[in-house]
């Protein structure tokens, strides 16, 4: 017979099955749980709840004014909102509700994906064109992506975007490895890394000791990136933002004008997580913003918001919301073939389709994605293209990149 060891006097009782062992956090005073485990008991410790700002933490919901001025998430977004380059929300698109209305009693349920029409969502997807040009050396990730990119740069004419004169602008920066390489072949260029996080093992410390570097805690929400760049001309460069992180970093770039067009000499995205790209999203007016404070009885609802850029032209298209939800999980067949969810997803579609033909209908979702953010570049004054900068390997699935330039340089 196992042996089971009760929880020492002072220590969380909620047992883990997973480790074989209960939680070794201490209590909070006067209660049997941690403040990790506290909330989501439902034996008369209701009285905690999940932080608003930072669920990872649970607080007593007595307390919930007063810890929202003193979380230290709180502090975080107060530093963000201080920036110079901060507009709230100026990226998160037109609100498609108005602020503080009413939720509805009942929320009509979505329809189930079974119920979507797939053979008309995948016409339109055919109607994408495959991108431009393929590379034929293997790459491994990260490190040979970046170089990849590089070679995309230096394929373009002399100085159109890559050089030491430019400010390179990388969002969603993560460690500033793209920054890097790039900094390797333009030994003169200045960056400006900008993410709503700073991982560790940056390479911050090598870019400032060799160019001139500033990083912004930032979500791409709420970037704002009109003004002064010293007479230097501005390019910029993402890899692999998620989702609605790209149309956020794409409504920041359109956005930057300086009353002549475009503001930005170049724009270079590798886009992935089609899957995660949203129709509309609930705004986030951030916990600085007093509207963040809730009253005593009740919590302001939020405006919904468009997030994808190129809505108009997928509605053009034939495509509504539900076939836009549709369009986003297919998407998920050019990376993910084997995986139990994309099968499931098959399944509940009824349909039968080779592992094949399912990779091929996601990246021609993909590439449909792709090309209306394009079109929504191309309107306010950038010439792109989309093309495939890196083949397809067990490390690299995700291959495509969008590249736009200013309409007063031709690109190549």
């Amino acid at each position: 017979m196992a042996r089971v060891c009760l929880p020492e006097p002072g220590v969380c009782e909620l047992y883990l099955p997973n480790k074989r062992r209960y939680c070794r956090f201490s209590v909070v005073a006067g209660y049997r749980y941690c403040t990790h485990h506290l909330a989501a008991r439902s034996d008369g410790t209701a009285d905690r709840i999940p932080c608003p700002l930072d669920p990872a933490h649970s607080i007593f919901a007595r307390d919930l004014r007063r810890h929202l001025k003193v979380c230290p998430k709180a502090k975080e977004a107060a530093a963000e909102a201080s920036l110079p380059c901060f507009r709230r929300d100026v990226n998160a698109g037109e609100q498609l509700t108005a602020p503080g209305a009413p939720l509805p009693a009942t929320a009509p349920a979505p329809t189930p994906i079974a119920g979507l029409p797939l053979h008309a969502s995948l016409a339109v997807a055919s109607r994408a064109e495959p991108p431009l040009g393929r590379v034929s050396a293997e790459r491994e990730k990260h490190g040979l992506q970046h170089e990849a990119m590089l070679e995309v740069l230096r394929a373009l004419p002399p100085g159109s975007m890559l050089g030491s004169g430019f400010v390179y602008v990388e969002l969603g920066a993560g460690k500033g490895g793209l920054s890097a390489a790039i900094g390797q072949a333009a030994p003169g260029a200045a960056f400006v890394l900008l993410d709503w996080a700073k991982p560790v093992a940056a390479h911050d410390a090598v870019l400032r000791e060799r160019h001139s570097t500033i990083r912004y805690k930032i979500d791409l929400r709420h970037l704002w990136l009109r003004g002064g760049s010293g007479g230097r001309r501005r390019v910029a460069v993402a890899k692999h933002l998620c989702g609605a992180a790209t149309d956020f970093a794409l409504r920041a770039v359109a956005d930057a004008e300086n009353g002549d067009g475009p503001a930005m000499s170049g724009v270079m995205i590798a886009t992935c997580c089609h899957h995660r790209c949203s129709w509309g999203a609930a705004a986030c007016r951030g916990p600085a913003s007093p509207a963040r404070t809730p009253p005593d009885s009740e919590v302001e609802t939020d405006p919904v918001v468009g997030a994808y850029v190129a809505r108009e032209f997928l509605r053009e298209a034939g495509v509504d919301e539900d076939s836009f939800r549709l369009l986003t999980a297919i998407s998920s067949w050019a990376t993910s073939t084997a995986d139990p969810a994309v099968l499931r997803l098959g399944e509940a579609l009824g349909e039968v389709i080779d592992g094949a033909t399912r990779a091929e209908w996601g990246r021609r979702c993909k590439r449909l994605l792709d090309l209306g953010r394009s079109r929504y570049l191309a309107a306010r004054g950038y010439a792109v293209r989309l093309q495939t900068y890196v083949p397809q390997t067990t490390v690299c699935v995700e291959l495509n990149i969008s590249l736009a330039q200013n309409m007063t340089t031709v690109i190549a």
